[in-house]
């Protein structure tokens, strides 16, 4: 994502500058600073969260920002990938593959991210005529890769398990690591590529490459178009919704 910013920037005569903080209430201070103290022309936020209070206090104050990820208010600019649609092409593929035991590993679930592909896990499941058993659902985590290790333990107790939807990338290669280590059997892994972890895609069972440079392009351009437009003489507050297309890679 942050190539793909990077791109842009320099393209542009732009200076990226990060920030993040350990808190909610951490962030929010550290964007008051940048805004009040005119640090900055516009942000671009990596993460989309329910009721957020960066973001109610962004559009209080007009201020230029877009969000990479599906807000829960429509009223926001945003880039992102069809989550839902995402994860039920991956399990409908492991569905494919025989699989009818299949666990969902998301995460935090503020996040939209990990609600919508859970949406998609679960409609998969019911057109294909599977029960949702949340016994073999799992949230609320950090998206850490030993943390998906640690997870392994749980998805051993679980009988006759054959499949996997894991969607985080970090996750997916604890719990890859960990299978492999406890000397199991290979069954059926997805995840959602945002980023290069591996040194071959063999690693991976399958995969949603989520085009995550593309991301970062249009976020910024989308960003910079609307300080643009900002600016102009007579503009009329419009808001965009962009879907960048992802990849199911086999």
């Amino acid at each position: 994502v942050l190539r793909g910013m990077n791109e842009v920037a320099n393209e542009e005569k732009y200076t990226l500058l990060l920030s993040s903080g350990n808190t909610e209430e951490e962030r929010l201070d550290r964007i008051k600073t940048m805004v009040f103290g005119k640090q900055v022309d516009g942000l671009i936020f990596l993460y989309s969260k329910i009721n957020d209070k960066i973001i109610h206090f962004l559009k209080e104050i007009n201020f230029p920002f877009v969000v990479i990820g599906t807000p829960s208010i429509k009223a926001v600019n945003s880039v992102d990938n069809d989550n839902e649609d995402m994860s039920y092409e991956v399990t409908s593929q492991i569905i494919k593959q025989g699989g009818k035991k299949i666990a969902f590993v998301g995460g935090e679930k503020s996040l939209n991210f990990i609600e919508l592909r859970y949406e998609g896990y679960r409609k998969a499941l019911e057109e294909h005529g599977i029960e949702v058993d949340q016994s073999l659902v799992f949230n609320e985590f950090q998206f850490l890769s030993n943390v998906g290790y640690q997870l392994v333990e749980k998805l051993l107790e679980l009988p006759e398990l054959d499949g996997v939807v894991i969607a985080d990338q970090l996750v997916a290669r604890g719990i890859r690591s960990g299978w492999e280590t406890a000397g199991k059997e290979p069954i059926p892994m997805a995840t959602f590529k945002a980023y290069e972890s591996y040194k071959s895609r063999e690693k991976y069972e399958l995969f949603m490459d989520i085009n995550a440079q593309k991301l970062g392009n249009s976020a910024l351009s989308m960003l910079l178009d609307i300080i643009t437009f900002k600016h102009a003489e007579n503009n009329t507050q419009r808001y965009i919704q962009e879907i960048v297309e992802a990849e199911l890679v086999l």
